[in-house]
């Protein structure tokens, strides 16, 4: 009988346990965080981040992520943005197209500061932060519960069924990291330190006035822990797609991106379409710098997965590094090209951003154009404002250069294609893109499909009433009439 107490005594309390509520996300504030306890050890780490965060205390919480004016732009006081030129600042930055190793880039601050905050945040908690995956689900249950309370059974739960339904089959101790239910081990907190460690010494001092940690050398180092950790040292599905001679491991990926002919340039924000037209014309390529695992596309993923995917595999096709790499033709020589190419279409995709209609729903009986061709009705045609072509222009010519190639551009257009007077039958039968071959308007088309991964139509509402045969015949014809331009570039 005793014994049959005990039992029935630890199954109550398991039971207890699992029906109690679980707290699966908090943050301390700005104001009760315990700096103290890293001031001995890392003062200018410390003062790092208490400086910069001082004036936004509202975003120092690892939900939040910092806006990055070098790679965004700033706003002006009529409201319209201005961007960096990206071509420009690299030439000035290195004049020679040479190694990248020792280059400062003091506009680093920002990744840096966010990267020592989150650091700061997962040492402190000592656990990971928790995955959108998982937050998503879980707001998604509470939703469903009439009590708005989260369990730990309901977690569990939510862990199984994620475990079985991974379609990246996730291993479990890794779903279960995600969900907040791991705390982070011996190894990941030595090697939390070890950054503290790494970073305090490349910090200015009252004896060293210089930033290292901006030097090119340093941050990629940094960078590399900091994916690391926040991955939890899982292998990643795209590590059997990496090049052979880029293990994960901190020799091979700093000696790899060191002699890589890009620029790393990450941002907690992930850029817009326009900005990805931008980078193109430059050897700067971005990526999107993440403390938790995402969705990239369909798939729960690391934060080294972001790496992979927007600079080894977009990469390719925006920045034409596999070329760089066998050295067919200098660095300088191809983004001089692409900045003369971005340059010359700049005047037709740079959209004003305050404009109010890119973000409007029209009434579902209403269709854009750009213009009214003979053989469409007039009724509840609309021509489009200039900012709202602009806009398709942009999307169509990202579609292109992170998609596919701008040289496909010239290529299928300008060359297969001899005549100007091209219907959209012509379009469809004739015209079709390297490796994949077929409708070239579907493929560039889905761009502005709500069900497009890009989700432009999300931002955009306008997109939902346009007429897209319409749409990118005139884009032809914009390209048509520069085309002596272009195939000169």
């Amino acid at each position: 009988m005793a014994v049959a107490t005990v039992a029935n005594q630890s199954r109550n309390m398991n039971m207890n346990r699992n029906n109690t509520p679980y707290e699966f996300e908090s943050f301390t504030t700005f104001d009760l965080f315990n700096f103290e306890s890293y001031t001995h050890r890392y003062p200018k780490l410390v003062e790092f981040v208490k400086g910069y965060f001082s004036t936004k205390q509202h975003l120092f919480n690892p939900l939040k992520s910092l806006y990055d004016p070098f790679i965004q732009g700033t706003t002006n006081a009529d409201g319209k943005k201005t961007y960096t030129d990206f071509y420009q600042w690299y030439t000035e930055k290195n004049p020679t197209f040479g190694s990248h190793e020792n280059l400062y880039i003091p506009e680093y601050e920002i990744a840096l500061v966010q990267m020592c905050r989150d650091l700061l945040f997962v040492h402190s908690r000592n656990k990971y932060i928790l995955s959108n995956n998982a937050r998503r689900k879980i707001n998604n249950l509470r939703k469903t519960k009439k009590n708005n309370i989260i369990t730990h059974a309901n977690i569990n739960t939510l862990i199984s069924n994620n475990e079985k339904n991974s379609k990246s089959l996730i291993p479990k101790d890794i779903i279960t990291k995600t969900y907040g239910k791991t705390k982070i081990n011996n190894t990941s907190n030595r090697e939390i330190l070890e950054l503290f460690n790494f970073i305090e010494s490349t910090l200015p001092s009252e004896l060293k006035s210089s930033n290292d940690a901006y030097i090119y050398k340093n941050f990629i180092k940094i960078l590399y822990h900091f994916l690391r950790i926040m991955s939890f040292h899982s292998e990643s599905k795209s590590e059997s797609k990496l090049p052979k001679n880029l293990i994960i491991n901190e020799r091979s990926f700093t000696n790899y991106f060191l002699a890589f002919p890009l620029l790393l340039y990450p941002t907690y924000m992930q850029i817009d379409f326009k900005i990805t037209l931008l980078l193109s014309a430059s050897p700067i390529i971005n990526f999107r710098l993440t403390n938790r695992y995402r969705f990239v596309h369909d798939n729960n993923s690391p934060p080294f997965d972001e790496i992979f995917h927007d600079v080894l595999f977009h990469g390719i096709n925006s920045h034409y590094y596999d070329i760089l790499l066998n050295k067919t033709i200098s660095t300088n020589d191809i983004f001089s090209e692409m900045n003369k190419f971005i340059k010359l279409l700049q005047p037709h995709f740079d959209y004003d951003e305050k404009d109010a209609s890119l973000y409007v729903e029209l009434e579902n009986n209403k269709q854009l154009v750009i213009t009214n061709e003979p053989e469409q009705e007039l009724t509840n045609i609309i021509i489009m404002s200039n900012n709202q072509c602009m806009v398709c222009y942009c999307l169509l010519l990202f579609m292109f250069i992170h998609e596919t190639r701008s040289v496909e551009l010239t290529k299928y257009l300008f060359i297969k294609n001899q005549v100007y007077q091209l219907t959209i039958e012509d379009i469809i039968n004739n015209i079709e893109i390297a490796g994949h071959p077929g409708n070239i308007l579907g493929n560039l088309l889905l761009i502005f499909s709500e069900q497009d991964e890009n989700k432009a139509v999300d931002k955009f509402k306008f997109l939902k009433n346009i007429d897209c045969a319409n749409v990118f015949i005139n884009f032809v014809r914009l390209l048509f009439s520069l085309k002596e331009q272009i195939l000169k570039i």
